[in-house]
């Protein structure tokens, strides 16, 4: 379900900046709060999508002293 809502964000994302652009083309002026506000949406939809694999590799992070007992062949 997150992986769904961060494609949302993403694609929400990409049409404000697509509309941005068409905005722009047409008003021939610069509209930089469009690509700002769409730059932000899709970070945090890829923030989203990518949270399970970022939280699966902080939590390999080993945080104690001890070292680990591997048998050597």
């Amino acid at each position: 379900m997150r992986a769904v809502a961060g494609a949302i964000l993403v694609l929400a994302g990409a049409v404000l900046v697509g509309t941005t652009n068409i905005a722009e083309a047409i008003s021939r002026e610069p509209r930089n709060a469009g690509y700002f506000l769409g730059a932000c949406l899709a970070g945090v939809g890829g923030l989203v999508m990518a949270s399970r694999a970022l939280r699966r590799a902080w939590d390999a992070i080993p945080v104690d002293a001890k070292e680990s007992r591997q048998e050597v062949p």
